[in-house]
């Protein structure tokens, strides 16, 4: 992960800056999502998640780093959603810079939300407990915790070069 620091230098080249946004950090002061918050529209201050928000506190100071370092070069903001690149479009701090939008690639027609009962009894997952579930390639960690499978889950996409893991 970079600091603003970092990103100073970086700039400071002239080399090209793709910001791959997957929040607001990048147009807020501290803030990952504002949520009714709307300082950020102007400039961040009296941040009531802090415990002692004033005109000048850490999320003023912040959004100062940040309109510093942005100011070193153009950067190429990139949303993983349209409703993030409409946000950043609003955003002072994106102001001089490109902000698109290239959404998730998810098939949302193939990945939809389901019933969760079913799915536990269609994978004989306990009806209960909790789980986690990982997918990766060549995946060869068998720990006393996990139950591992070399064939993907019939429900899946065609890959089958990967693994797949649960914890019960």
């Amino acid at each position: 992960m970079l600091s603003l620091g970092d990103l100073a230098k970086i700039l400071k080249t002239g080399k090209p800056v793709v910001w791959t946004m997957h929040d607001m950090w990048p147009i807020t002061g501290i803030c990952h999502h504002a949520k009714e918050c709307e300082n950020w529209l102007s400039h961040c201050h009296d941040c009531r998640l802090l415990m002692r928000p004033n005109e000048r506190d850490l999320s003023y100071r912040v959004f100062e780093n940040k309109i510093n370092t942005y100011a070193q070069g153009k950067i190429h903001f990139v949303a993983c959603s349209e409703w993030l690149c409409k946000l950043a479009y609003q955003a002072p701090l994106t102001k001089g810079h490109e902000v698109v939008s290239i959404p998730n690639a998810i098939d949302t027609k193939f990945y939809v939300p389901g019933d969760k009962q079913a799915a536990r009894e269609r994978l004989g997952l306990p009806a209960t407990n909790a789980c986690c579930s990982s997918w990766r390639s060549k995946l060869r960690i068998r720990t006393k915790a996990s139950t591992i499978s070399s064939k993907p889950p019939t429900s899946s996409p065609n890959d089958t070069q990967n693994g797949s893991v649960s914890w019960e």
